[in-house]
């Protein structure tokens, strides 16, 4: 009778079951755990269990936290809970249902012998499924509770992900080195790290197969949780035997988050795109044989600091020290690539260019695409500009010097020497105001599309770029421009313009629909003013008016 139920009907019987077996709350999506806990109690539906294995994109194989019940259970408690642990995992050895990842928590206590065998036959019997991909995630401490499973996972052409979750005190490392055991990871095609401590992280074992790598940063309220180091490289020599390969071979993408980076580029020379953020104010970066990289084609650079709002009104008078992001610290990655084969550069730093960093980017020649935001503009400094008075600009500086965050402070970025890069196709900057010797732009024949997120000085710069086809204004919307009578009056002056993107988003003055309606016919009106000063064949790209916010207090 149970088989002949529907699905649906059969997993509301499992969770209501499981419910009534163990008083607590449990997701109503039937899970394995859930359907194991049901068979337990409801001996009913054993046929439909076995007749029914089903399919996880999630599974968890870890017993139950020993701290459960908000205290330290007895011995009779945690016994009672490792037999039910036994019994599921006793299960899903003998179904091996299809699961997307297999999760295993190895941050608290060690697991007794008789767990740890049963999880190792729990994953062996879950990777032997032919023709599936899993990810096997572990929640850790340190690297070495995870190493024996790693070993019994490894042979599997279905183990192709690996995912680490850092958790426990601080100053943890996970350090993934060759060993006699574990000399490589043959099938891993891709590798996660998440941190909710300071971590170090060592890469040196060889995953001939591993397509990327990415170390993320954890959001906190009082600033980003971000890994210590990340450390990639190639396996040492051994006495009397040539250089070993490098170890990943096949990595193209690497996107990492660290306070300090050392990186030997050889370790990765098929490296294609990396996206690479350094945390400051105690950022180290050091890279070694970078001029291997002739397959990189994007690179992207950004410095940020652990100085956020949040942590900055938690301290008291005198406790910040300098935290400006002095970050001029990538022109030896930079001057050491192979000339001619990055196509995409984004640049994302605190501080003007310093001359290295100029001469690294001068021989980029290859370059097509280049994003350059060099300090953040500052408020007063941005509306002095708009009103065409110094005081504003000059009081923004002055608050960058004073500390925390280091502030837009006028020109940052002298055109000419875009010279050489002939190839560029667009460019972005955070302000046009930031450009010095914007004449140099009309030097770069293949330039076509330009992006900014606001207009100070817009018509110094585009009256260089007659050849523009698309313009980006983010911070901008059609009812503003419209009122922009030196901006428009540019515009008209471009023949080739195609496309102008207003990316800023504009709301009615209030939620009801008559505001809405009122809204969108200011919004059709600013675009027919708009188009009657753009060149013909331009078209308009913005945002509609959304219905208002009513704000409770």
């Amino acid at each position: 009778m149970a088989a002949s139920l529907p699905a649906e009907l059969l997993c509301r019987i499992f969770s209501a079951a499981e419910k009534h077996a163990y008083r607590d709350e449990v997701q109503s999506v039937l899970s394995f755990e859930e359907r194991t806990r049901a068979e337990s109690v409801s001996k009913h539906w054993r046929a439909a269990l076995r007749s029914q294995p089903g399919a996880f994109s999630s599974l968890s194989l870890s017993a139950r936290s020993m701290n459960m019940w908000g205290r330290q259970p007895s011995a009779q408690e945690a016994a009672a809970a490792e037999a039910r642990a036994l019994a599921r995992l006793a299960a899903l050895t003998a179904r091996k249902p299809a699961v997307g990842t297999i999760e295993l928590d190895l941050s608290e206590a060690e697991p007794s012998s008789q767990l740890a065998a049963a999880y190792m036959a729990a994953i062996e019997a879950l990777l032997s499924r032919q023709g599936g991909s899993s990810t096997l995630s572990f929640t850790l401490s340190s690297t070495a509770p995870a190493a024996p499973y790693l070993v019994k996972a490894a042979p599997f052409a279905s183990f192709q992900g690996l995912h680490i979750e850092c958790r426990g005190l601080g100053g943890q490392h996970i350090m993934l080195l060759p060993s006699a055991a574990l000399p490589r990871l043959p099938h891993v095609r891709r590798m996660t790290v998440q941190s909710y401590v300071r971590t170090a992280i060592s890469l040196s074992l060889p995953m001939p197969r591993l397509e990327s790598i990415q170390v993320f940063e954890l959001e906190e309220e009082l600033g980003p949780i971000s890994a210590d180091l990340v450390a990639i490289s190639r396996p040492p020599a051994r006495r009397g035997a040539p250089p070993p390969p490098p170890p990943f071979p096949a990595l193209t993408c690497l996107e990492l988050n660290a306070v300090q980076m050392k990186l030997d580029c050889s370790a990765m020379p098929a490296l294609a795109d990396a996206r690479l953020t350094l945390v400051f104010p105690e950022a180290q970066f050091k890279v070694d044989n970078p001029s291997v990289l002739t397959a990189l084609t994007s690179l992207d650079l950004t410095a940020t600091t652990v100085f956020n709002d949040a942590l900055l009104g938690e301290m008291g008078p005198g406790e910040v020290a300098d935290t400006a992001v002095h970050s001029n610290c990538f022109s030896r990655l930079l001057g050491g690539l192979p000339p001619g084969g990055l196509r995409s550069l984004t640049i994302n730093i605190a501080e003007p260019l310093n001359t290295p960093l100029k001469r690294a980017l001068r021989q980029l020649s290859g370059l097509t695409a280049l994003k350059l935001h060099c300090g953040e503009e500052d408020e007063a400094a941005s509306e002095g500009a708009e009103e065409g008075a110094e005081e504003g600009a000059e009081e923004g500086a002055e608050e960058g010097e004073e500390g925390r965050v280091l502030r837009y402070r006028g020109p940052t970025v002298d055109c000419k020497w875009l010279d050489g890069m002939t190839a560029l196709q667009e460019l972005e900057v955070g302000t046009p105001a930031c450009l010095a010797n914007p004449a140099a732009l009309g030097r770069l024949p293949a330039l076509r599309a330009l992006r900014c997120y606001s207009t100070n000085a817009m018509p110094a710069v585009v009256q260089h770029l007659s050849g523009l086809t698309r313009l980006e204004l983010g911070s901008t919307s059609a009812m503003e421009l419209a009122d922009e009578e030196a901006i428009l009056a540019a515009l008209a002056a471009l023949p080739a313009l195609r496309r102008l993107v207003l990316g800023r988003a504009t709301y009615a003055r209030g939620t009801d629909a008559a505001a809405l309606e009122a809204a969108c016919k200011e919004y059709q009106d600013a675009l027919q003013a708009l188009a009657g000063h753009l060149p013909a064949g331009c078209e308009v790209e913005a945002e509609a008016p959304r219905a208002g916010h009513r704000w409770s207090w």
